[in-house]
């Protein structure tokens, strides 16, 4: 969990932009209250490194398309792992 945070604040540090490192501070505030009631396991764990690496890989090789697909695809599968387990208000 904290090198899942790190890594995304890095890349938010990146920007220089403080309103995007203010959203990553909020953001992971709302997820720590919430991380506990999200199962985690081997397959989720693998997905989630395996979406840091193709992300990384295409920032290493200077290819922002090939890093917005990546990052979109990471936080695509991430979020529906969220959504099917986070309880719903009534």
């Amino acid at each position: 969990m904290k090198t899942d945070i790190e890594f995304h604040r890095i890349l938010f540090l990146t920007a220089k932009n403080p309103i995007f490192n203010a959203g990553h501070t909020a953001l992971v505030g709302w997820l720590m209250g919430r991380w506990a009631m999200i199962e985690r396991n081997d397959k989720t764990e693998t997905l989630a490194h395996q979406g840091h690496v193709q992300i990384a890989n295409a920032i290493e090789k200077g290819d922002p398309d090939a890093a917005e697909k990546a990052m979109n695809k990471h936080l695509s599968s991430s979020w529906a792992v969220w959504v099917r387990q986070i309880p719903k208000k009534p």
